[in-house]
């Protein structure tokens, strides 16, 4: 509980940092979470991943648009096509790792992840942007995410980082296991809060 509580302060330590505030969400307002492995909920119940847990705490629907394996280049693809689909008020944006993993030059996921912001603020959709931690021994967010939050004037939330770097809530390397998943739904709510897209 402590360790879920301290990531929760880190996470609003750093989003702080911005004066972005979130449109109010209706009952009738979705959230779509559009990500990798991450997102889907990597070899757990689909009732255990994130966007599950963050249906549940928020009382809205949340859309899981996660696949498994996939990187920027192919989020990109699909990613006007959900939008469309769903029409979603809020976006959590939690992509690239699968491109660090893979050695995918930094340019690319940069540009690919802006197409997708511009995209969904074309369309007047709120974002929270969730950083990817560097392929290091050390738990750092890639900057490439603070760089991307400060031109978009996004919230970015590195609470993600913590969380992957810390074996109470990992399922293996480079995935969180049911624990994780509902450290990091709890502490986009709170986020989600703060902003002021929930009360």
């Amino acid at each position: 509980m402590k360790n879920i509580l301290f990531i929760i302060l880190s996470t609003f330590l750093f989003t702080s940092c911005s004066d972005n505030k979130l449109q109010k969400l209706s009952q009738n307002d979705t959230i779509l979470c559009f990500g990798d492995s991450l997102t889907q909920g990597y070899k757990l119940p689909a009732s255990e991943s994130y966007p599950a847990v963050l249906e549940r705490l928020t009382k809205r629907t949340v859309i899981n648009a996660g696949i498994s394996g996939e990187t920027t280049s192919g989020g990109i693809k699909r990613f006007k096509r959900v939008i469309e689909k769903h029409q979603p008020k809020l976006l959590v944006l939690f992509h690239g790792g699968n491109d660090m993993l893979r050695n995918i030059n930094q340019e690319v996921t940069t540009q690919n992840l802006e197409q997708m912001i511009n995209i969904a603020k074309a369309k007047n959709i709120d974002i929270v942007l969730l950083s990817m931690p560097r392929k290091s021994l050390f738990g750092n967010p890639r900057k490439l995410y603070s760089l991307i939050a400060k031109k978009h004037d996004l919230i970015v939330d590195d609470s993600a980082v913590d969380l992957l770097y810390n074996s109470e809530f990992k399922l293996d390397r480079i995935h969180l296991n049911a624990k994780g998943y509902k450290a990091l739904a709890q502490n986009i709510y709170e986020v989600l809060q703060e902003y002021g897209a929930l009360e």
